[in-house]
């Protein structure tokens, strides 16, 4: 991943590349690991604010643990499952 990175790409390109569905503009994903576990990863949508940073949307978790296959497949089925808490009425136009 890290030398598609270095060649241009970005990790949003990759990620829907994959499978996540794409964002409206003025919206990101951000993919960090849960404060509060060594495992569990956090997938959040989030909405660039008017004022100053982002402001979280929805977030789906999944967990390194679960041997759900590569962590890319983890991660889309999180940003998806995000992605439909956050628009549960599809994209606003």
């Amino acid at each position: 991943m890290s030398d598609r990175l270095g060649r241009g790409h970005s990790a949003y390109d990759m990620l829907t590349a994959a499978g996540a569905p794409e964002l409206p503009a003025h919206h990101f994903y951000r993919i960090k690991q849960d404060p509060h576990s060594d495992h569990v990863v956090r997938v959040e949508v989030r909405e660039i604010s008017t004022r100053t940073g982002s402001e979280r949307l929805s977030w789906a978790t999944f967990s390194l643990r679960e041997g759900l296959g590569p962590v890319l497949e983890a991660t889309v089925r999180a940003a998806t499952e995000a992605f439909d808490d956050a628009f549960p009425n599809g994209v606003p136009a």
